[in-house]
């Protein structure tokens, strides 16, 4: 694994307002829930259920009848779903608030939920990190300037330890970017972060034998071995996965001043 430190120039982003968790059937809404939770508590934010419905896909024209009445059921069941899982929250100190919508695919949900009611970042529970997460993840993160955390639920510890991977060839917003939410995070949860310049193929032995709870990292547009990387982290480690749009960002901080993100720990290799 390659390793060297560098300062990294950075605006620095003092606040997370919005966070979207993507609700989704089964146990491992919980998970997500859970973490979505924690990181509003850490950062002030407010918090939004999103449900996604693609089912049944019986057409986009809702002036046929059949297709209208489908997409209204779908769209009652969705709702119900989500009521019952506000419902179980037994949350005062966070803003919640939650939306059910109909779309072809969860892609182009989430797509045009961000287009209307933009969050400063995403968070799905990882589950199985197989050929299908990986191509979402991956059409996410190159299409959208939303950060995506990925979480198999670990809670963090009491003094949190996140990774922040600069991966060489990094463009210079993105290096920027991987810093502003590192330094947010830590600022606002009392971690400890340590960044490197690294490839993220060795990264799974090294959030193994370091215990870390997160890892901040930018997805390559395409790349079959860093998919298999962040799986594996995914996997075997339990550690969530920040990982950062490689679309262009605008802060949504228009008070933030350019600053250093100063002296990163040294990861040794």
């Amino acid at each position: 694994m390659a390793g060297g430190i560098t300062p990294v120039q950075t605006r620095a982003m003092q606040s997370l307002s919005s966070i979207l968790l993507m609700v989704e059937r089964g146990e491992q809404v919980h998970v997500a829930l859970a973490k979505a939770l924690t990181l509003a508590r850490h950062t002030g934010a407010h918090l939004e259920l999103f449900l996604c419905e693609t089912e049944p896909y019986l057409g986009e024209d809702s002036s046929i009848p059949a297709v209208r009445s489908a997409r209204d059921r779908c769209l009652e069941r969705g709702q119900e779903y989500v009521r019952s899982l506000r419902d179980r929250i037994l949350c005062s100190d966070v803003p919640i608030a939650s939306e059910v919508a109909w779309a072809p695919s969860l892609i182009q949900g989430i797509a045009e939920k961000l287009r209307r009611t933009p969050a400063q970042m995403v968070v799905r529970a990882a589950g199985r990190f197989d050929a299908v997460m990986a191509a979402f993840a991956r059409h996410f993160v190159n299409r959208s300037a939303t950060p995506l955390l990925l979480t198999r639920g670990r809670p963090w510890q009491a003094a949190p330890r996140f990774a922040a991977v600069l991966n060489p060839g990094l463009r210079a917003g993105l290096i920027s970017q991987i810093g502003q939410l590192s330094e947010l995070l830590r600022r606002r949860s009392g971690a400890q972060v340590e960044y490197a310049i690294a490839i993220t193929d060795g990264l799974p032995e090294i959030v193994g034998a370091r215990n870390y709870d997160l890892v901040v990292l930018a997805l390559p547009p395409s790349a079959a071995a860093q998919d298999g990387a962040t799986a594996r982290l995914l996997q075997t480690s339990g550690v969530d996965v920040l990982l950062v749009g490689t679309a262009p960002v605008v802060s949504a901080d228009s008070s933030a001043t350019a600053a250093s993100v100063g002296s990163p720990a040294r990861m040794p290799l």
